[in-house]
């Protein structure tokens, strides 16, 4: 057995590595909050999309074609074309789709 000196020694080692690892706990746990605000910023943005998405696609022809005919105003076909074809992919995946 140990003496009651050694003891009560080992007592205040074992309450100072129990306090080292609390102040550490803590501090990783303040990193990790660090850390994961971007993550979760991006977690919101990417939710965001997947709720906009879809009108997106319809969105995206029509300013394709403006931007068409403001960049280039004398292929008038082009931006029709760049208008028309989201709308496009859409029927031929949906068609897609319905085949399989």
């Amino acid at each position: 057995m140990y003496p009651q000196g050694e003891l009560n020694q080992l007592a205040r080692r074992k309450a100072v590595v129990r306090q080292s690892m609390a102040h550490r706990r803590v501090h990783y746990l303040e990193v990790a909050a660090a850390v994961s605000k971007p993550l979760a910023w991006i977690d919101r943005a990417y939710s965001l999309w997947r709720q906009l998405a879809p009108f997106a696609t319809f969105a995206a022809g029509p300013l394709a074609g403006v931007a068409v005919r403001v960049a280039f105003p004398r292929f008038k076909l082009l931006g029709t074309v760049l208008r028309w074809l989201p709308g496009a992919f859409g029927a031929v995946s949906a068609f897609r789709r319905a085949r399989r």
